[in-house]
């Protein structure tokens, strides 16, 4: 995008934060902000926080899990302050255990706020920014654990599940005028375990070590800058910890090098067909 001035950001997960570190870093930029979230008295601090540095902010209760809520929460956005410019699918929960012993219904809720959450963030929001036809953009918060399998089984499913949606998302965007970037943060200074405690409740998001280890985190402040530039720059993946690329790079590496001959030796794929087949307009 050449400017987010006036632009109107709509950002799920916004009263805290990495949500907020985006919020401050779009205001900052003349954007108008708009933080969603489940719980309206934090919702009403934060906004009224950002207001007093000079931020246009609104606020509204989302629960990123139904389909109905986000319909009205995008049409309720837009009557009262305008198109979306740009979304942010940035609400996320998680905690850690064994599959053997894991609460199926904190399994489930993790699922349907990360993944879930983000596909009807672009399933209600991305319409009416095609429809416009003017610059857009989409931000979906993965992880660096949607890249390598490190963390609580619910969580590193929900967030390669972010990542591969992200990437089949972007072939459809390609002819368009709304960009796409997937953030994907490691550690980051956020309350996200507690927050994860009481949306899964009765302590089911608990994790002291965790909670502990993510206070050694970046500023959310300092990803939500970058949040920002690569919404300008059109960059897709947002990576915030250089630290981690060596992991990246070992995971990848046995990934390409375990093809080997393959089953078929005499096989060749026929690329061409496959692309006829996953044609978007087919």
């Amino acid at each position: 995008m050449r400017s987010l001035k006036d632009k109107v950001v709509l950002i799920t997960g916004g009263a805290g934060g990495i949500g907020m570190g985006m919020a401050r870093a779009f205001g900052a930029l003349g954007s108008h902000v708009v933080l969603a979230d489940l719980h309206q008295g934090r919702l009403s601090a934060r906004a009224q926080e950002l207001t007093r540095t000079g931020v246009r902010a609104e606020t509204t209760v989302l629960d990123v899990t139904s389909a109905d809520a986000w319909e009205a929460c995008v049409a309720t956005t837009e009557e009262k302050v305008g198109p979306i410019d740009v979304l942010c699918n940035n609400a996320g929960i998680g905690t850690s255990g064994k599959v053997a012993d894991f609460d199926i219904s904190v399994w489930r809720r993790i699922i349907e706020v990360n993944l879930f959450g983000t596909f009807y963030g672009c399933r209600f929001v991305l319409p009416r920014m095609l429809a416009r036809d003017e610059e857009a953009h989409i931000v979906n918060t993965a992880s660096l654990a949607g890249m390598v399998p490190k963390g609580g089984s619910p969580y590193v499913a929900s967030k390669h599940g972010v990542v591969g949606f992200s990437g089949d998302l972007r072939e459809e965007l390609r002819d368009t005028k709304v960009g796409l970037s997937v953030l994907c943060p490691a550690m980051v200074r956020t309350e996200f375990v507690a927050n994860s405690a009481q949306v899964l409740g009765g302590g089911k998001g608990g994790n002291e070590a965790m909670a502990a280890a993510l206070q050694s985190g970046i500023d959310p402040d300092k990803v939500g800058e970058l949040v920002a530039r690569s919404v300008l720059e059109g960059r897709y993946y947002v990576m915030t910890h250089p630290e981690w690329r060596p992991i990246l790079e070992e995971h990848f590496t046995e990934i390409l090098g375990s093809f080997g001959t393959g089953a078929d030796p005499e096989h060749v794929e026929n690329f061409a067909v496959l692309e006829t087949a996953l044609r978007r307009d087919a």
